[in-house]
């Protein structure tokens, strides 16, 4: 029975193998400066990066991922940001070794043109085989700025610390 509740335990961003996604922060202009984490996506060719969770007390329905993005855009028009993902279920009889072909979906996210400014994501993804308490999934997210409704222009950062996983 989904409850809305979050369910996932988080774990630290990896670089996929080719087109990767960056790390980097955000400076903030105060004395002392603070450090935002982010993923910075380029504008211009699809970049991934891999994110492991652990589900718990996870009673299926599927999942609702959440987050916020922010971006370095060269216009001041409102554009848009196209967020995608899927997931791979780690801990079944699947070898992690295989080919695995991943089915994103996603969602488009207004972009003000204002830089610095952020905006708040979240985009559903259905209950897969495997999918179930203390088990490990493996979410590949992307930005797609081949995507119709992508077109702004410059990079769109992901706030690695704004990620929220709940059940439907």
């Amino acid at each position: 029975m989904a409850s809305g509740r979050v369910c996932a335990i988080i774990g630290p961003t990896s670089p996929v193998g080719s087109s990767s996604a960056t790390e980097d922060v955000i400076i903030g202009g105060s004395t002392i400066t603070e450090r935002i984490r982010v993923i910075d996506f380029d504008g211009t060719t699809a970049e991934y990066i891999d994110i492991p969770i652990q589900l718990v007390n996870y009673n299926g329905g599927g999942i609702t991922v959440s987050g916020r993005i922010s971006w370095s855009t060269s216009t001041t028009i409102t554009q848009q940001s196209r967020i995608e993902a899927d997931i791979r279920v780690l801990e079944t009889s699947d070898n992690p070794t295989s080919l695995y072909t991943y089915t994103f979906g996603g969602t488009s996210v207004n972009v003000t043109g204002t830089i610095g400014l952020s905006a708040v994501f979240s985009m559903n993804i259905a209950d897969e085989a495997g999918m179930a308490d203390d088990v490990v999934i493996l979410l590949r997210m992307r930005r797609d700025p081949a995507h119709v409704d992508d077109n702004a222009t410059g990079d769109t950062e992901l706030w690695i610390d704004s990620l929220l996983v709940k059940e439907q």
